[in-house]
């Protein structure tokens, strides 16, 4: 054979990669073996990928699914705490059945408490009955804030911006009560109230939440 023969190129079609006949019949044996795994490795990562994908989607239903049941228990359980609410009343010193029933609440679900709570708060924000709303207010703030967490800072707002002089009171109780050193900002920030004792109250409230801050923590 001649040595132009013995530089024949032999062509691979399902690698497109190209060895010379020149090569020892060992190496051409082992690339076609390198070849053949390299092939097995791709199909198995295709079919993996295929796998994690559809694993990823059943995933993503399953969720959607449990969202989707916490929004429908929480909207039942919403419109029972706003008849319990429409019922109950604040008084000092006395635990209710709206504080009951939401630390019940709490114990069975974090986020079903949490949902319930804002649908609640939402709907009877919404309501013309200030006296309904001040006392939910005033109930609530024996609520662990770490249970409300933002929720606290949502009801804080708005009811400090409430027509209602006797909601804000109910609002500035609540923050006297959960002290959070974040809702000075919020106090410093909102609109004058329009009576001076509720101002006297306001900056009776930060600097109740100043003293409480620099307490040395224990």
């Amino acid at each position: 054979m001649s040595a132009l023969d013995s530089l024949n190129s032999f062509y691979l079609s399902d690698s497109k990669i190209e060895f010379l006949r020149s090569d020892s019949d060992k190496t051409y044996e082992k690339e076609l073996e390198k070849n053949f795994f390299s092939s097995k490795v791709f199909n198995f990562s295709d079919s993996y990928r295929v796998l994690l994908s559809s694993s990823t989607s059943t995933q993503s239903s399953i969720e959607k699914s449990h969202i989707e049941l916490i929004a429908n228990k929480a909207a039942k359980k919403a419109e029972y705490l706003i008849s319990l609410s429409q019922k109950d009343e604040f008084v000092e010193g006395e635990v209710s059945a709206v504080e009951i029933y939401l630390e019940a609440l709490y114990k069975e679900s974090p986020n079903l408490f949490s949902e319930t709570f804002q649908k609640c708060w939402l709907k009877l924000y919404a309501l013309n009955n200030a006296s309904v709303l001040a006392d939910f207010i005033s109930i609530i703030s024996a609520i662990e804030y770490d249970w409300l967490s933002d929720k606290a800072d949502v009801l804080v707002l708005a009811g400090c911006a409430h027509s209602d002089t006797y909601v804000n009171e109910a609002t500035l109780r609540a923050i006297e009560a959960w002290e959070q050193p974040s809702h000075i900002e919020y106090l410093s920030n909102i609109r004058q109230f329009e009576s001076s004792w509720l101002e006297e109250y306001r900056t009776e409230v930060i600097r109740h939440i100043e003293r409480c801050d620099e307490l040395p923590s224990s």
